[in-house]
């Protein structure tokens, strides 16, 4: 294989690497923002049991 050849494959494999890597990094970002979103609706839902909670204790008190 001469340099020149070689040189091609290795730029060639650079910029599948670069795709690759770019690839990645957005798939990377979108589970961030799908870790984003699950962590809110588990804030929610915990307000919820809270909210929950507070009213079997007034039931309670009240039986």
């Amino acid at each position: 294989m001469t340099w020149d050849i070689a040189q091609k494959k290795l730029e060639n494999d650079i910029l599948n690497v670069s795709s690759e890597v770019s690839d990645l990094e957005l798939r990377l970002e979108e589970a961030l923002n799908e870790i984003r979103d699950l962590r809110a609706k588990l804030s929610s839902l915990e307000g919820t049991v809270s909210d929950l909670d507070l009213r079997v204790e007034h039931l309670g008190e009240n039986s």
